[in-house]
Protein backbone atom coordinates (compact mmCIF):
# COMPACT_ATOMS: atom_id res chain seq x y z
CA UNK A 1 0.00 0.00 0.00
CA UNK A 2 0.98 3.19 -0.44
CA UNK A 3 0.80 6.94 2.00
CA UNK A 4 -2.12 9.30 2.26
CA UNK A 5 -2.03 13.27 1.81
CA UNK A 6 -5.11 15.48 1.71
CA UNK A 7 -4.86 18.68 0.35
CA UNK A 8 -6.78 21.38 2.17
CA UNK A 9 -7.85 23.59 -0.99
CA UNK A 10 -11.17 24.76 0.88
CA UNK A 11 -9.60 25.43 4.27
CA UNK A 12 -8.04 29.04 4.46
CA UNK A 13 -7.70 29.66 0.94
CA UNK A 14 -10.38 31.91 -1.02
CA UNK A 15 -12.28 30.08 -3.57
CA UNK A 16 -10.08 31.86 -6.66
CA UNK A 17 -6.79 30.59 -4.56
CA UNK A 18 -7.67 27.11 -4.75
CA UNK A 19 -5.65 24.70 -6.68
CA UNK A 20 -8.60 21.88 -6.68
CA UNK A 21 -12.63 22.24 -6.48
CA UNK A 22 -12.76 20.32 -3.39
CA UNK A 23 -11.34 18.99 -0.49
CA UNK A 24 -10.02 15.11 -0.32
CA UNK A 25 -7.47 11.91 0.64
CA UNK A 26 -5.44 11.69 -2.21
CA UNK A 27 -3.46 7.97 -2.08
CA UNK A 28 0.61 7.94 -3.20
CA UNK A 29 1.95 4.73 -4.42
CA UNK A 30 4.92 3.43 -3.90
CA UNK A 31 6.16 4.50 -7.30
CA UNK A 32 4.84 7.81 -6.47
CA UNK A 33 1.75 7.74 -8.75
CA UNK A 34 -1.15 10.02 -7.30
CA UNK A 35 -4.59 9.26 -7.13
CA UNK A 36 -7.62 10.36 -5.65
CA UNK A 37 -8.69 8.33 -2.35
CA UNK A 38 -11.45 10.00 -2.01
CA UNK A 39 -13.32 13.06 -1.96
CA UNK A 40 -16.09 12.55 0.52
CA UNK A 41 -14.65 14.57 3.30
CA UNK A 42 -15.81 17.99 3.83
CA UNK A 43 -13.14 19.32 5.19
CA UNK A 44 -10.32 16.75 6.56
CA UNK A 45 -7.75 17.42 8.97
CA UNK A 46 -6.19 14.38 9.99
CA UNK A 47 -5.58 11.00 9.63
CA UNK A 48 -5.05 8.07 11.22
CA UNK A 49 -4.86 4.61 10.65
CA UNK A 50 -6.42 1.61 12.38
CA UNK A 51 -2.99 -0.67 13.82
CA UNK A 52 -4.02 -3.33 11.08
CA UNK A 53 -4.09 -0.19 8.40
CA UNK A 54 -7.90 -1.69 7.39
CA UNK A 55 -9.76 1.53 8.65
CA UNK A 56 -8.74 4.89 7.47
CA UNK A 57 -9.89 7.43 10.23
CA UNK A 58 -10.60 11.46 8.85
CA UNK A 59 -10.67 14.16 11.03
CA UNK A 60 -13.69 16.50 9.46
CA UNK A 61 -13.03 20.01 10.71
CA UNK A 62 -15.76 21.84 9.15
CA UNK A 63 -18.43 22.35 6.57
CA UNK A 64 -17.97 25.37 5.28
CA UNK A 65 -17.80 29.17 6.44
CA UNK A 66 -21.23 28.88 8.24
CA UNK A 67 -19.07 26.75 10.58
CA UNK A 68 -17.04 29.69 11.54
CA UNK A 69 -19.80 31.80 12.09
CA UNK A 70 -20.97 29.30 14.18
CA UNK A 71 -18.25 28.86 15.94
CA UNK A 72 -17.72 32.89 16.54
CA UNK A 73 -21.37 32.98 17.97
CA UNK A 74 -20.35 30.05 20.37
CA UNK A 75 -23.25 27.89 18.64
CA UNK A 76 -23.47 24.21 17.98
CA UNK A 77 -21.68 23.01 14.81
CA UNK A 78 -23.32 19.43 13.85
CA UNK A 79 -20.12 19.42 10.94
CA UNK A 80 -17.25 18.33 13.25
CA UNK A 81 -16.58 14.76 13.34
CA UNK A 82 -14.39 11.68 12.22
CA UNK A 83 -15.24 9.48 9.15
CA UNK A 84 -13.89 6.13 8.73
CA UNK A 85 -13.50 4.50 5.46
CA UNK A 86 -12.17 0.87 4.67
CA UNK A 87 -9.05 0.30 3.40
CA UNK A 88 -8.46 -2.36 0.50
CA UNK A 89 -5.66 -3.89 -0.20
CA UNK A 90 -4.36 -1.51 -2.91
CA UNK A 91 -5.26 1.58 -0.98
CA UNK A 92 -8.27 2.29 -2.33
CA UNK A 93 -11.46 3.54 0.21
CA UNK A 94 -14.91 1.71 0.90
CA UNK A 95 -17.68 2.34 3.30
CA UNK A 96 -17.02 5.68 4.51
CA UNK A 97 -19.32 6.04 7.59
CA UNK A 98 -19.12 8.79 10.72
CA UNK A 99 -17.30 7.33 13.20
CA UNK A 100 -17.46 9.69 16.24
CA UNK A 101 -19.13 13.26 16.36
CA UNK A 102 -17.66 16.28 17.80
CA UNK A 103 -20.29 18.32 17.50
CA UNK A 104 -19.21 21.20 19.98
CA UNK A 105 -20.09 25.31 20.62
CA UNK A 106 -16.81 25.30 22.21
CA UNK A 107 -13.98 26.86 20.63
CA UNK A 108 -12.04 24.45 18.91
CA UNK A 109 -12.11 21.99 15.92
CA UNK A 110 -11.15 18.27 15.34
CA UNK A 111 -7.09 18.99 14.13
CA UNK A 112 -5.43 16.08 14.10
CA UNK A 113 -5.15 12.75 15.48
CA UNK A 114 -2.60 9.55 15.72
CA UNK A 115 -3.89 5.87 16.19
CA UNK A 116 -1.88 3.93 18.76
CA UNK A 117 -0.98 0.32 18.83
CA UNK A 118 -3.39 -0.35 21.58
CA UNK A 119 -6.40 0.97 19.17
CA UNK A 120 -6.68 3.83 20.99
CA UNK A 121 -6.71 7.11 19.53
CA UNK A 122 -5.23 10.24 19.92
CA UNK A 123 -6.85 13.63 19.10
CA UNK A 124 -5.83 17.19 18.76
CA UNK A 125 -8.81 19.41 19.37
CA UNK A 126 -7.56 22.91 18.26
CA UNK A 127 -6.07 24.94 19.48
CA UNK A 128 -6.28 23.88 22.90
CA UNK A 129 -6.76 20.82 23.90
CA UNK A 130 -5.80 16.98 22.98
CA UNK A 131 -7.38 13.64 24.53
CA UNK A 132 -7.06 9.75 23.91
CA UNK A 133 -10.10 7.89 23.94
CA UNK A 134 -10.05 3.68 23.34
CA UNK A 135 -13.45 2.79 21.47
CA UNK A 136 -16.07 2.99 21.73
CA UNK A 137 -15.53 5.79 24.21
CA UNK A 138 -15.78 9.11 22.28
CA UNK A 139 -13.45 12.06 23.26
Amino acid sequence: MGHFTLPDPGGRLSESERELDYSGVHLISPNGQQSVGTTETEYPNGLAFSPDEKILYVAITRLDAGCLEEKEKKQLCEHQFIRAFDVAADGSLSNNRVFATMYSGEDGVPDGMKGGRRREHLLHWGPRAAGSSTPPEII
